[in-house]
C-alpha cells in the first residue's frame, strides 16, 4: 500500500507537555498542539480503503520531506499516526523500515510504502 500525507511532520523529541489532572493532583504528559494538529490531519488524508488494520510482520519504506534541514529524521511519529488511523493494527508489527530525508521547502509530506512479509530468514552459508 502507497501513501502521501501532506503536511511538515513534527519530531516527537521534546513534544510533549505537562497537563494536571485535578482528580489525581499528578501531572501527565500530552502532546503538544503542533502534534496533535499533525494527527488530526494526518488521519483526514487517509482513505477509507486505505484503513485496512495491517497485521502481521510489515515493512515500511518511506521518504519524509522536511521544509528545511533542521529538522532530525524520526519516523516514531508517523508510525503512531498508520497505527491511530487504522492503517496498521499496531506499530510493533513493523519489523523492517528503510526511512530517508529529503528537503523540499515548498511541499513537505510523508510517502510511504507498507507491505506484509512473508516469513523472512536469514540464509546461513
Amino acid at each position: 500500500m502507497k501513501l502521501i500525507i501532506y503536511g511538515q511532520q513534527p519530531s516527537l523529541k521534546n513534544s510533549k507537555e505537562q497537563a494536571f489532572n485535578k482528580k489525581t493532583g499528578h501531572f501527565f504528559p500530552v502532546n503538544n498542539p503542533e502534534v496533535k494538529q499533525y494527527i488530526e490531519d494526518f488521519d483526514k488524508q487517509i482513505l477509507g480503503n486505505q484503513r485496512k488494520e495491517l497485521d502481521g510482520d510489515l515493512s515500511l519504506v518511506g521518504i519524509i520531506y522536511y521544509r528545511s534541514n533542521r529538522s532530525d529524521l524520526s519516523e516514531e511519529l508517523l508510525m503512531d499516526c498508520l497505527e491511530k488511523s487504522k492503517v496498521i493494527i499496531n506499530d510493533r508489527r513493523i519489523v523492517h523500515k528503510n526511512i530517508y530525508k529529503k528537503i523540499d521547502k515548498n511541499n513537505p509530506r510523508v510517502e510511504i510504502e507498507i507491505n506484509q512479509l512473508a516469513d523472512y530468514q536469514l540464509r546461513s552459508e
